[in-house]
């Protein structure tokens, strides 16, 4: 396998972004988003997706804390810490023989 599949996700969302959070019963992150009164959501069930988000989009997020039950708290740290990491780190996969390693342009 040469890619990596990710699931396409809404980009550039930073504008409409409102807030987000952890979902309990499905376990996702929820990003809440509204655009000209029109309500969307985007459901992240696996952190890693968040690295298909754009720079901006990423940034929002790690400015913004996620809201959750405190039962809850370490799930809904995942996606979170995710964010925190270094941007290139997020983006700039290096293939080797034993597989994919992702790590800065140092």
């Amino acid at each position: 396998m040469k890619n990596i599949p990710l699931r396409k996700i809404c980009q550039d969302f930073s504008d409409s972004f409102r807030w987000w959070y952890y979902d309990r019963r499905t376990a996702e992150a929820v990003i809440v988003l509204c655009k000209e009164s029109a309500w969307d959501t985007i459901r992240i069930f696996d952190p890693m997706w968040l690295t298909n988000l754009s720079l901006e989009d990423v940034k929002t997020l790690y400015r913004c804390q996620i809201f959750f039950d405190v039962g809850d708290m370490e799930q809904a740290l995942h996606p979170a810490m995710l964010c925190g990491f270094e941007p290139p780190l997020l983006v700039q996969p290096r293939f080797s023989p034993r597989g994919v390693r992702f790590q800065s342009k140092r």
